[in-house]
Order: structure tokens, then C-alpha cells, then sequence
């Protein structure tokens, strides 16, 4: 679940790392702040997943250790 300032840096990320978005939605409308889901789909080893996977989490104020 991702903020409105957390998606486009989010997605960014996910894309770069070649992982590809395959839906973006919400449940409520009218909340705040507005929150969105995303979906994404990869097909690579481990270790690239999770680079472009950590790469996405530090827009999304997720710790990444």
C-alpha cells in the first residue's frame, strides 16, 4: 500500500529494475491521505528481484536494512 507521494517513485523504481506493473487501484474513495495498491510482476533470479524490489522500498517509507 503506497501513499500518493510514494507511488510514482515506487513504480519508477519497479520499472527500472524490470519488474512490471500490472494494476495500480484503490478501495475508498475520498480518504486521506489517499492510499493505492499496486501489483507487479517479475520473472528473474533472487538476487535481482530483490535489488529492484529494495530499490522500490526506500520511496515507500519502508526501513530497508
Amino acid at each position: 500500500m503506497l501513499t500518493g507521494n510514494e507511488a510514482n517513485p515506487v513504480l519508477k523504481a519497479l520499472v527500472d529494475h524490470g519488474i512490471q506493473i500490472t494494476a495500480i487501484h484503490n478501495h475508498v474513495i475520498g480518504e486521506q491521505p489517499r492510499l493505492f495498491f499496486v501489483h507487479f510482476w517479475a520473472n528473474a533470479d533472487a538476487e535481482t528481484l530483490a535489488q529492484g524490489l529494495k530499490a522500490a522500498l526506500v520511496h515507500a517509507g519502508t526501513a530497508v536494512h
